[in-house]
């Protein structure tokens, strides 16, 4: 059992090895991307407008609204009293086998 785990841990480390030098991962040759330079042509400032793009909407409360009402019970801190035992009989000795 051991063996065929150590041999499956191997497969995957050489694996991981091959596909990364064929990815070029272990590459000498670096690539640096420049970035583009910045151009201010056609550019404009940010304007704000003069008066708000929409007018302002109260909603009155509803004459109807209530608080919901508590679809489980809330939990007690009490204890609850203890509950007796049922009784259990005891067996009848009229049954016995002779």
């Amino acid at each position: 059992m051991a063996i065929g785990a150590l041999a499956i841990a191997g497969f995957s480390v050489v694996s991981g090895i091959m596909v990364g030098a064929v990815g070029g991962a272990f590459g000498t040759e670096t690539r640096t991307v420049e970035a583009p330079p910045l151009v201010q042509v056609g550019l404009q400032e940010a304007s704000r407008p003069e008066s708000p793009t929409a007018e302002q909407v109260i909603v009155p409360p509803s004459p109807t609204w209530q608080v919901a009402t508590p679809t489980t019970p809330r939990p007690t801190t009490t204890t609850p009293s203890p509950t007796p035992a049922p009784e259990v009989s005891e067996p009848s000795s009229t049954n016995e086998a002779p």
